[in-house]
This record gives C-alpha cells, sequence and structure tokens, in this order.
C-alpha cells in the first residue's frame, strides 16, 4: 500500500508542476511565461526518473502546450527529425529480424588475428560493443553483458577481479559512444535534432561523423592505454580467447545483405547531401531531408520480396518495434529546446546573470568547467537533458569569443556521453552493472569515477585542438 501511495505522488508532482507551477512567483529575471515553460521541464525531469517515459512525455506535451500554444508545440515537436527517427526504428526493426546485428557482431568478434594478443583482443571487443552501440545501444547492451561474461567464465577469469571489472566499464563506454557516433540514429539523432532546434545554422552531418567517429575510437584506445599503464590489469586470460566462444560464424543470408545494404545507403546518402563537394547531387539529396531519403528507401524495401517469398519488409511487423520512449521525450526535447531559450521567458538570462562571474575567467577555463560540469552531471541526469542544459551556455559563450561553435557542442556531446560511473548515469551502463556473477557494481562504480575524470581530461587535450581542425 505504501509503494502504491509513493507512486501516486509522482503523478501528482508531475501534474502539479506541469499546470501550476507557472503560478509560482518569477524567479530572477525569469517571465510567468518562462515560469510556465521551467515548470513542465522540471516535470519532465522529475518523471522520466520517478514514472517512465511515455506519461511524463504526454502530460509534459500538453503543459507546454498550454503555454505556447497546441499548434505551436505540435509544430515544434512533431517535425520532420521526429518523423525521420520514427521511420528509422523500422529500419532498424528490419536489421533485427533478419539477424543482420548479430550477424555484424559475430563477423566483428570472430576474427583470428587477434589470437594470443590479449590487448588488441580487448580493443576488438570494445570495437564490437561501440558498433552494437551505433546500432542499437539498449539491445547490444543486453547481448554483449551476456557475451562478456560468457568469455570470463569461458577463460576461468575470477569473479570479482579488476579484469571483469574493467571490462565492463569499457563496454559501457564503448556502447555509449556508439550511441553518438552516427547522426542519422539514435541519441546522435536526438542531439542532433536538439541542436538544430535551438540554434539557427545545422549541425554538418559529414563534419560531425569526421570528428566523433575517430574521437569515440580513440577514447577506447586511450581507455585501454588506461588499462595496461596506469591500472595495469592483468590480460593474460585473453591470450587464450577463442572466437568460437562468442558463436559460430554464420555465412551471410541474402536478406542480411539486403538490409545492410539499404542502411549503408541510408548513411551515405544523408552523410553526402551534407557536404558541399558533391555540389549538384548534394543540393538534389538535400532536398529529400532525412525523412524524404528513409521514406524512399522504405518504399523501396516493401517492393522488394525476402527469401522465403514474404515482403522484405512487413511495414505493420516493423512498425510494432517503434521506440515510443525515446520518440516522445525527443519530441518534448525539442518543444523545450525551441522556446525555452527565447528572450521571452528570461530564463536564458537569468542563467546567463547566474555565470556572469564564471565568463570573468579565461575563455579556455570556463569552457572545461562548462564541459567537466556536463560530465558530473551525466552520471545522474539523463544525458539529453544535460546537452539541453549547458548547450545554449557554451553557444551563447562561443559566439561572445569568437570560437567555433559545431565543435564545442560536439565536445559537449562526448562529455555528456561519459555517463560511466552510476547504474543511473545512462541504460547500457545500468545494464553493464548487472552482470554481478562477475563484478560487485559498487567495485565498477568506484573504478569508473577514478577513470572519467583521467578520460575527461585526455579528452579535452585532443579533442580541443582536433575540434579546431574538423570545424
Amino acid at each position: 500500500m505504501e509503494e502504491k501511495r509513493v507512486h501516486i505522488i509522482h503523478y501528482i508532482m508531475v501534474f502539479l508542476l506541469c499546470f501550476f507551477f507557472r503560478f509560482i512567483p518569477p524567479i530572477g529575471q525569469i517571465t510567468p511565461y518562462g515560469m510556465g515553460i521551467l515548470g513542465t521541464f522540471i516535470a519532465a525531469i522529475y518523471g522520466w526518473s520517478t514514472i517512465g517515459m511515455v506519461w511524463t512525455s504526454f502530460m509534459c506535451l500538453t503543459g507546454i502546450g498550454l503555454v505556447v500554444g497546441m499548434n505551436q508545440m505540435i509544430a515544434a515537436g512533431f517535425n520532420m527529425m521526429i518523423m525521420s527517427m520514427i521511420f528509422v526504428f523500422v529500419l532498424m526493426a528490419v536489421l533485427d529480424q533478419t539477424g543482420a546485428i548479430n550477424w555484424l557482431v559475430n563477423t566483428i568478434l570472430s576474427s583470428r588475428f587477434t589470437l594470443g594478443k590479449p590487448w588488441l583482443t580487448l580493443f576488438l571487443l570494445f570495437f564490437a560493443g561501440y558498433i552494437g552501440g551505433i546500432l542499437n545501444s539498449m539491445v547490444m547492451a543486453v547481448v554483449f553483458t551476456s557475451v562478456f561474461v560468457n568469455i570470463c567464465k569461458n577463460l576461468n577469469i575470477q569473479p570479482y577481479t579488476k579484469l571483469p571489472t574493467f571490462m565492463m566499464i569499457g563496454l559501457a563506454l564503448s556502447l555509449l559512444m556508439g550511441q553518438i557516433g552516427v547522426p542519422v540514429m539514435g541519441n546522435a539523432l536526438m542531439l542532433v535534432a536538439s541542436y538544430n532546434a535551438m540554434f539557427p545554422e545545422p549541425l554538418n552531418f559529414a563534419k560531425y561523423m569526421a570528428f566523433m567517429v575517430p574521437i569515440g575510437i580513440f577514447m577506447m584506445i586511450i581507455y585501454v592505454l588506461l588499462m595496461r599503464f596506469v591500472f595495469r590489469i592483468d590480460v593474460s586470460p585473453l591470450k587464450d580467447f577463442d572466437p568460437s566462444m562468442v558463436g559460430k560464424k554464420a555465412a551471410i543470408t541474402r536478406d542480411q545483405k539486403m538490409a545492410l545494404s539499404f542502411f549503408v545507403l541510408y548513411m551515405v546518402l544523408i552523410v553526402i547531401s551534407s557536404i558541399s563537394a558533391f555540389g549538384p547531387i548534394a543540393a538534389f539529396l538535400s532536398k529529400f531531408g532525412m525523412f524524404g531519403t528513409i521514406a524512399l528507401i522504405l518504399c523501396v524495401m516493401m517492393l522488394l520480396k525476402g527469401e522465403d517469398g514474404t515482403p522484405f519488409l512487413d511495414f505493420r511487423s516493423a512498425s510494432s518495434k517503434i521506440g515510443w520512449d525515446p520518440i516522445l521525450m525527443v519530441a518534448f526535447i525539442m518543444v523545450i529546446s525551441s522556446f525555452m531559450n527565447t528572450p521571452e521567458t528570461g530564463i536564458s538570462a537569468t542563467l546567463m546573470s547566474l555565470l556572469t562571474p564564471f565568463t570573468k575567467l579565461s575563455p579556455v577555463v570556463f569552457i572545461v568547467i562548462a564541459l567537466l560540469f556536463a560530465a558530473i552531471l551525466t552520471n545522474i541526469a539523463t544525458n539529453l537533458i544535460v546537452v539541453v542544459l549547458v548547450m545554449p551556455v557554451l553557444y551563447n559563450f562561443a559566439l561572445m569569443i569568437g570560437m567555433n561553435t559545431m565543435g564545442l557542442m560536439c565536445l559537449l556531446f562526448v562529455c555528456s556521453h561519459l555517463a560511466i560511473c552510476t547504474p543511473a548515469a545512462a541504460p547500457p551502463t545500468g545494464i553493464c552493472m548487472t552482470a554481478t556473477s562477475m563484478i560487485e557494481p559498487k567495485t565498477m562504480m568506484k573504478y569508473a569515477c577514478i577513470v572519467m575524470p583521467l578520460l575527461f581530461i585526455i579528452l579535452l587535450l585532443m579533442g580541443i585542438p582536433y575540434s579546431m581542425v574538423i570545424f
């Protein structure tokens, strides 16, 4: 009975924050209009943490719709980016149904050139996790956690020692870096959508990938080097790693080839559309946008037949795999991104007044403090929320000092995904901490809290110069 009573209180709190926070006397320079928007934002954070995504998102979309107008809310939240995101889930469902994802992961892990090379084997395991994070971080977190546990058991690696603990930290890091590697799906799509909703200049997909993919791989290399030279992990058991431990490698089927081909085609077309060097081709493809591109690809897929003679893409079946939790969450984030930082709310002015003392510091120091704040906060809050909070402050500061904004935003995206310290930091991290037959979550948290600051420092040392080269 007590649990039910507390649960009801969470619903009541979200309702009150959505519809009555606006009547609280304004804080700082925030206007009554801004208080209404801020109330739904606080309600979303609270509800996502205590209730779940779908109910909270619907309630908060309704609440902010009453403040900014329902038509304006729908236009800002359910736009081309959200529609594209919905249909990307359909494409991913085909990859899953045909077994293309599992084939790709098994192919990476079954490479025999790592035999007898434990450090290379370890990197390959993390790289497979990175690819899995690009495709579907939640599902792949479950799959790889099981794979890593089986590897440890087959190699007689002692439970609760440093090696399995650091393997799980590395797996979580790899999945999180994969989440933001490709801007047309997953968390990266959400981040790009928020950026484009907030600021006038759209984020260039080609430059985004040119920065994010190398940085993601670099972070995994640095992590392996930290394991070897700082934490001195004994990885000698991995000398006996045999690819057969992750399952028998099967030949790729015709359906899997088709599914992977359409996935690659989608990515290539989106990236080409953002590269001006392709001239008329890029201009032509950019007219389709993300939605037009994925819609045409799905149309072609529906015309084809699978190996068994059934439609290659059964839209009704595939649409059941649409992830409404992240879609509705991103819809609300896009509305918040569009309205929360407008001058009429007074929210940005209030935040800037609070941060003004820090802006008197040197630009580098201020940027480091802001990014460190994001890296710490992401371990107790949703990374997308962290980005929405910090992004406008960093963006405006970058404009003030004449710094390129896109490079700084990409660094923020990476910092907001150093979410390896607590189970609540990110779903992949929480799933990795469920491998209790091999690791103790509290020990994993302890070492992750040491690893994360080291990764943060190295990221800034390498990431800031590299961002200046790319952007």
